[in-house]
């Protein structure tokens, strides 16, 4: 049975093609919004996955996001282990839209629609808008 070791999310990650090491940059735990539906215009989503060693080599999972337990899109994925007990799927998603507050949360299911894993992400309304120069200490601001 596939099962997850590490799911995330972030604005970016990046495979170093020299090492293999992964990083994931700017790990998406809340996001608050003035107004909805809102957009993110780009967001990358990490899974470890380790498999048994009767699982197939190569299979399909799903990507499924939904909001406040409303399913906005479920997409196949392939997922290719490559002769090896654990590997690594690393998928962006452009232009994601956000409909509104709540909990919005990506699950990575197998065929039977078993879950796999789960990652969330609190998503907030917010009133105020700050406005902060940044790159000057904070006694010349």
């Amino acid at each position: 049975m596939i099962s997850s070791v590490l799911m995330l999310c972030g604005e970016g990650v990046i495979r170093d093609c020299e090492t293999n090491h992964v990083s994931v940059f700017n790990i998406l735990e809340q996001i608050s919004s003035q107004t909805f539906p809102m957009l993110i215009s780009k967001i990358a989503v990490l899974n470890i996955l380790s498999k048994d060693d009767e699982d197939m080599d190569e299979t399909t999972l799903f990507l499924r996001f939904a909001c406040n337990k409303n399913e906005l899109m479920k997409l196949p994925i392939r997922v290719k282990f490559g002769g090896k007990e654990r590997t690594r799927s690393i998928y962006q998603i452009d232009g994601l839209v956000i409909p509104e507050p709540g909990k919005f949360g990506f699950q990575l299911l197998d065929k039977e629609d078993r879950m796999i894993a789960q990652y969330d992400i609190n998503v907030n309304i917010t009133q105020d808008v700050t406005i902060k120069e940044i790159g000057k200490p904070e006694e010349d601001q």
